[in-house]
């Protein structure tokens, strides 16, 4: 049976869209994200990344929104505590947008407290009005 998914609405003539990844407090955190088939079978790796580096952690979708209609956005995030004490807080943000402007239901939120590590994943269904 296949997975329902919360989805993210792409305007179809919004251009391709652009995918920006944060975190909240000073955790050493890493992400990948995937392109998954209408079925969640198939996929292609999109981006991944960490907030150690100095590259920006936002990437350009190749594909126009007609084409993702139905296909699934997933995506990984480990974060690792800054230092070795139990209730840090930690966030996650990921915002799909199309010509700058937020998509709806374009913003992905995680947050909470961790002792040592937490991996976070989920996906999202892209729908196109």
């Amino acid at each position: 049976m296949m997975q329902k998914h919360d989805t993210i609405q792409l305007q179809v003539d919004g251009g391709t869209p652009t995918v920006e990844i944060s975190f909240g407090h000073a955790h050493v955190c890493n992400y990948t994200c995937y392109l998954w088939d209408q079925n969640g079978e198939d996929y292609t790796k999109l981006a991944h990344g960490n907030n150690v580096d100095k590259l920006k952690d936002t990437f350009h979708m190749e594909y126009e929104p007609n084409y993702l209609n139905g296909l699934i956005f997933s995506y990984e995030a480990l974060i690792q505590a800054a230092e070795n004490r139990p209730g840090q807080q930690y966030s996650l943000t990921i915002t799909v947008r199309q010509q700058g402007d937020v998509c709806k239901d374009g913003v992905i939120q995680d947050t909470g407290t961790l002792d040592d590590t937490k991996s976070i994943n989920g996906s999202r269904r892209f729908r196109t009005e």
